[in-house]
């Protein structure tokens, strides 16, 4: 245990968790010396005293906040982004733009200083003026910068105010401006983010010092109340918080009593510390695009730590894949091996602008091997996806990764949802391939299988090396897409037998056509009467053979239709 310390516990609430592991991101981006400044152990996390004494938590909290999520914000898209795109359209001299080059740097200058004249930014400026080091913005700047027509003249001064805002200071003070009505408010109630605007020093006062103040007086002074989330003793109602700093946490007490507290407010009071832990959920949480995830493991808070910084990083790849897609990723890379020792459900949180409350999944731990067993099978899927129409005819895209995990998530049927994609495909004007289906099958049974798994895997096998054998004993080699319309009603039709379970009218339709062409009937058929679940694995690993496409011909198609 590091001495002279404040202890933080982890609990069964994901914004405490989420906070503790914000402030571990928080303090190892500072340089925090882990032994010395700061120590993990198990589940508990222990803070130096004289680290928040000595150190300028509020100035370092809105630099960090600039530094670790600025990227998010249109700030920076504005200097970073977009200055790009107008130095682009520059390249080849002012007189040489054409009409159109010419209404889209109009455009871009427009959305610089529409933002740089919004009411928050006015406010920061004021700010800066009190600010020693720096050379402040103003507001006859972007004045002048509107006002001005010629266009190497409006680049000129444009380049100017883009220097000054790259001052340290300032840009963090305006991504920080940013941040306050964007992202935090995904987090933070108005009543919080008046609190915790560091620009003013209030969260300083409001953090810091009412966090030192408790530390320094529970010695001396009668305890009266208890934090709800760590359950300690406050030495006085006056420093503690009430819970409705946090968004979608429970109804403004001030404003309406509930019966839940027995209308006592004092039961719903957080500790300075608790409620400084709080202000570090943002860095918890892995922000992608407009959405915030946080998966909730307490088992430690090393792993909890390890989890997240995973979930967090950024990858080429995942640009246009979904948040569960991410998040899945994180559960079953091969980089992280922190989940393998899990003894409690997870829970994966998940808040979005688009949201007006946070969403959550539950991963047990069977459900984390399983993922791990299948995350190989997972790739088949990515990047596929079907097409459905809503009430008023609009076409929504539906992603196969994103569905899979639904049902998985949701304890439903995979061979259903097997089914429906098979018939979907079969359906399609433009013939597709099946072979990205195995996974699905793949991930079936492994979902379904239980004990036999393993035997169902090898049956899964013969059934479609058999369903092969038949499709090309029917077809031959050279197979053309008209060709393999033969195969489609008879494919469609074991499909829906299949899906309702009819085994007996299954091999009544496959011993006829084995007949039809005097072929033999291969043995694995025998074995759909052992069980329900074997009927599934091996029905559909013959309906996946009969529709199988070698990988080299399912190229050559696609360059013709290219």
């Amino acid at each position: 245990m590091l001495e002279n310390s404040i202890k933080i516990e982890l609990g069964s609430s994901f914004s405490l968790n989420a906070g503790i592991c914000g402030l571990v991101t928080f303090l190892r981006h500072n340089d925090a010396e882990e032994g010395e400044d700061y120590q993990m152990a198990g589940q508990c996390l222990y803070v130096s005293i004289d680290y928040l004494k000595e150190n300028d938590i509020a100035g370092m909290y809105i630099d960090t906040m600039a530094e670790c999520l600025g990227e998010n914000t249109k700030f920076y898209r504005l200097i970073s982004i977009d200055k790009k795109k107008i130095d682009k359209i520059y390249t080849n001299g002012v007189k040489n733009l054409n009409e159109t080059e010419k209404k889209d740097l109009n455009k871009l200058y427009k959305d610089f200083i529409d933002k740089m004249f919004g009411s928050s930014y006015k406010s920061a400026y004021k700010l800066m003026e009190d600010i020693e080091g720096i050379q402040p913005i103003t507001e006859d700047m972007i004045t002048d910068l509107k006002k001005c027509d010629d266009l190497q003249e409006k680049y000129n001064k444009y380049n100017k105010i883009l220097e000054l805002l790259k001052q340290s200071k300032v840009n963090n003070m305006l991504v920080y401006t940013d941040l306050l009505y964007t992202q935090l408010k995904l987090f933070f109630t108005q009543y919080t983010l008046k609190d915790i605007d560091a620009r003013s020093d209030a969260y300083r006062k409001n953090y810091i010092e009412t966090l030192l103040k408790d530390i320094d007086s529970k010695a001396k002074e009668k305890y009266e109340y208890c934090c709800i989330e760590c359950r300690e003793n406050i030495s006085t109602k006056g420093i503690a918080k009430q819970l409705k700093m946090l968004v979608d946490t429970t109804i403004d007490i001030d404003h309406k009593k509930s019966y839940y507290w027995n209308c006592n407010t004092n039961d719903v009071l957080v500790c300075p510390k608790c409620a400084f832990v709080y202000t570090f959920i943002p860095f918890g949480f892995a922000l992608m695009g407009s959405d915030a995830v946080f998966i909730n493991d307490n088992n430690s808070v090393k792993n909890l730590c390890n989890v997240m910084h995973t979930c967090k990083q950024r990858n080429d790849s995942d640009k246009n894949q979904s948040v569960r897609h991410r998040v899945l990723r994180t559960l079953t890379t091969k980089k992280i091996d922190a989940l393998s020792n899990v003894k409690s459900n997870i829970q994966v949180v998940i808040n979005s602008s688009d949201y007006s409350h946070f969403k959550f999944d539950v991963i047990d731990k069977d459900m984390v091997e399983k993922l791990g067993k299948g995350k190989n099978y997972l790739s088949y899927l990515e990047n596929k996806f079907f097409i459905i129409k809503d009430k008023e005819g609009n076409e929504i895209k539906i992603w196969i990764y994103d569905e899979t995990l639904d049902y998985i998530y949701r304890k439903q049927d995979l061979y259903f949802l097997l089914d429906k994609l098979i018939k979907i495909e079969l359906k399609k004007e433009e013939k597709g391939s099946l072979n990205y289906l195995e996974g699905l099958l793949r991930l079936a049974v492994i979902f379904n299988g239980g004990t036999e798994m393993e035997d169902l895997n090898k049956k899964v096998n013969f059934a479609f090396m058999a369903g092969k054998d038949l499709r090309k004993s029917i077809l031959g080699d050279d197979i053309k897409n008209e060709d393999d319309n033969s195969l489609r009603g008879f494919v469609y039709r074991l499909v829906n037998l299949s899906a309702v379970g009819d085994r007996e009218q299954f091999i009544d339709s496959v011993i006829r056509i084995y007949s039809g062409f005097g072929l033999s009937i291969p043995s694995i058929f025998k074995d759909c009467y052992l069980s329900d679940e074997m009927f599934k694995a091996i029905s559909h690993g013959f309906i996946l053979g009969l529709k199988y496409v070698p990988p080299e011909k399912q190229n050559e198609n696609n360059k013709e239709e290219n």
